[in-house]
């Protein structure tokens, strides 16, 4: 099963719902008289933040039998189990953004649960959980949208800060971006001073910084300070990842923002990119 037969949307059909979302926008576009590259990149993530009504982030429950298979996969690598597993979720028309979004993510905490229990050892868990990362890669490129990026296109930077081991959530973060048509370049175990050079390099609407749990807390707030001592608050930062839900009983939303010196902190993709569009989703190198 190849991941580009379960998109529900032709490119026909993607670039008429584009136009309609473009000839809505008009008005906005009017405002202008000689409209400056700024204002119609600020035009380009309105569309890409309306376009995400047709690709909704998935959820509900997994179906037990087709996660334990995948999770079967994940622990033994066998081929003939992943073929299984494709054949299972086409025959139940399960699309690949349900397996991004609601298996990957259940599976992946279902091997976090077994390793913290001792059912299984650290090394295990890591092999399994590369699998399911190369998995995601495969399905993945049915969204692929980093060619896009340009001097007018919406390109976004996606950051785990150095020290952060758990990198799963961010790349489940750059696919569902991707599938929204947003150009995304992914970072790594990233520092200060690689931030600063890697926003030098080419133009971005925002970095989204990627933290997991409060233990990362720290080294996030540091880039995000990074970002305001070299860039100030015309390129806008969006926090997210499990701390947001981590701390959501001891604060809100915003406070969370305000501890880490970012514009935003939420875990809900297109909240962030309709932030960055009515923000104006300026760039970091000009």
């Amino acid at each position: 099963m190849h991941a580009r037969e379960s998109l529900g949307m032709s490119p026909a059909a993607r670039s008429g719902r584009l136009r309609n979302v473009m000839d809505s926008l008009s008005p906005i576009a009017n405002e202008f008289q000689r409209p400056t590259e700024a204002a119609l990149r600020r035009l380009a993530m309105r569309g890409v933040s309306e376009l995400t009504r047709s690709h909704r982030i998935e959820n509900g429950p997994a179906r037990e039998d087709f996660l334990d298979i995948l999770i079967r996969h994940a622990m033994t690598g066998e081929r003939g189990v992943l073929t299984e597993f494709y054949d299972a979720i086409r025959r139940a028309d399960v699309s690949a953004e349900q397996v991004v979004d609601i298996y990957l993510a259940t599976a992946i905490s279902r091997i976090g649960t077994a390793w913290h229990e001792s059912e299984i050892d650290i090394l295990q868990a890591s092999i399994a959980v590369s699998r399911l990362q190369a998995l995601l890669r495969e399905l993945g490129d049915a969204w692929f949208a980093d060619s896009t990026c340009g001097a007018m296109g919406h390109c976004v930077l996606l950051v785990l800060p150095m020290g952060e081991q758990h990198c799963f959530g961010t790349m489940v973060a750059a696919n569902q971006l991707r599938r929204m048509g947003v150009s995304v370049k992914v970072s790594l175990a990233i520092d200060s001073q690689k931030l600063v050079k890697t926003l030098q390099e080419r133009r971005y609407e925002a970095v989204f910084v990627s933290c997991a749990n409060r233990s990362s807390l720290a080294s996030s707030a540091e880039l995000v300070n990074t970002i305001r001592q070299n860039f100030g608050s015309r390129l806008k930062v969006v926090c997210g990842g499990g701390i947001v839900a981590e701390m959501g009983q001891q604060m809100s939303s915003r406070s969370l923002a305000a501890r880490m010196g970012a514009d935003l902190a939420t875990a809900d993709i297109s909240e962030a990119l309709a932030f960055i569009a009515d923000h104006g989703g300026q760039v970091a190198a000009e």
